[in-house]
């Protein structure tokens, strides 16, 4: 008999400085891609293809909160100490945040010490809240895949 596998989203830990997020959204908790490919390809007018190594290494995420949850307004307060954006002063320097998060479960380990929040949460209101969402931007990642998925 096989391995029956389970997942629970439980087992992800997600620290941004050091603040522990938690209190996910009903849509994807996290997601996360690549800004760019590993490689870039020309080609020439004889039809012959040239690859470059591309060197951009950022990470595009979001992060999915429900209204309700005090990771929501923990990092609403980060993005406010990062952009000024409702007191209309823009700080005259950027502080990026470490993140990291974990899969116990997999032993997916995405980490990168210079977290930037990049979009505002734009949270629905009606019969039933609707998710915060935000939009982080974690250049020169380290990246870990699945090193617990054996058997």
């Amino acid at each position: 008999m096989g391995v029956t596998r389970t997942y629970s989203l439980s087992n992800v830990r997600m620290v941004v400085g050091n603040t522990i997020v938690s209190g996910f959204g009903r849509e994807d908790a996290f997601s996360w891609q690549w800004s760019a490919g590993l490689w870039s390809r020309t080609t020439g007018q004889d039809g012959d293809n040239t690859y470059a190594r591309n060197l951009e290494r950022v990470i595009q995420a979001r992060v999915s909160l429900l209204g309700t949850s005090r990771a929501y307004s923990l990092l609403s307060a980060i993005m406010e100490a990062q952009s000024g954006d409702s007191i209309g002063i823009v700080p005259t320097l950027l502080v990026p945040l470490p993140f990291l998060l974990v899969d116990s479960h997999t032993g997916d380990r995405i980490s990168s010490n210079q977290m930037v929040i990049m979009t505002r949460p734009s949270p629905s209101k009606g019969q039933e809240l609707g998710d915060a969402v935000f939009g982080l931007e974690l250049p020169n990642p380290t990246v870990n895949y699945g090193s617990l998925n054996i058997a």
